[in-house]
């Protein structure tokens, strides 16, 4: 008698155990399903954003930085529970195979070998009321990231590295050369300065600033040339940077050249 009770509680445990290991199956393989049916929309879209990024490299240290950013995005948003289908995407081996040499010649970008023979088309903004113009075969967007920036023209080829922004930027009651002695005092709050040329001139009967200076961002130096436009109370940046000297300077002759469009449209 006593062994028979001892098989039948053995069978009972036996069988809990069974049954809690099917259970915990049945509970992965759920979750494994809903795994390969449910997409992120966050890291697809965070991922995919960096895969064109990593597309449009135009110079070795652009490329390496792009790979760490990539692989940063993928070990935290690629785990087993949540792996959207991005995740497999076969750019993602090209991009990690790319070597320096892969890398396009900007000296061979159309923008950049001869500037001025360029086709230029002219964009409007009715809200601020400004017209530039830009190359034909660039891109517009409106009010990217962060909201002060009103508009910025993308070379398409090696965009985000080659990107022309149109800032906002308003002087309360300030004489234009008490508004410029801020704006500098401003710009240096962050990352140490280094101005190398400033100017007062005139572009289309609009008093102009013109400011080219070097910022230290921790270890690396990065390049800008800003053309800061005394509208009265508006006061637009036109703005180019990089953190590579060689495109910083290769599309320097484009920017001045753009900034030599800009005129006020007429109210309506």
């Amino acid at each position: 008698m006593k062994y028979s009770i001892k098989v039948d509680e053995f069978l009972t445990r036996l069988t809990i155990v069974i049954i809690g290991i099917i259970s915990v199956v049945i509970f992965v393989f759920f979750l494994y399903i809903a795994n390969t049916t449910y997409q992120s929309p966050y890291a697809t879209s965070i991922i995919s954003s960096q895969l064109e990024i990593c597309e449009h490299v135009i110079s070795e240290e652009d490329l390496k930085n792009c790979k760490d950013s990539l692989d940063f995005y993928l070990s935290s948003m690629c785990g087993f529970f949540d792996k959207p289908q991005i995740c497999n995407d076969p750019r993602i081996d090209e991009i990690r195979k790319k070597q320096t040499t892969d890398l396009p010649n900007i000296n061979l970008f159309e923008e950049v070998r001869n500037p001025e023979s360029i086709t230029l088309v002219t964009y409007k903004n009715n809200d601020f009321n400004f017209q530039i113009d830009y190359p034909v075969k660039w891109t517009v967007d409106e009010r990217i990231s962060p909201l002060k920036n009103i508009v910025g023209f993308k070379d398409k080829p090696s965009y985000p590295f080659v990107l022309f922004l149109i800032q906002e930027n308003y002087n309360q009651d300030d004489s234009f050369e008490v508004f410029i002695s801020k704006y500098k005092a401003e710009l240096s709050e962050e990352y140490p300065v280094s101005i190398d040329y400033e100017n007062q001139i005139v572009v289309n009967g609009i008093e102009t600033y013109e400011l080219k200076y070097r910022t230290m961002i921790d270890q690396t130096e990065c390049y800008s040339k800003e053309y800061i436009l005394n509208l009265g109370k508006f006061v637009p940046v036109f703005k180019h940077e990089r953190c590579d000297l060689n495109h910083f300077e290769a599309y320097l002759p484009l920017f001045d050249i753009m900034m030599n469009t800009f005129k006020m449209t007429t109210i309506n």
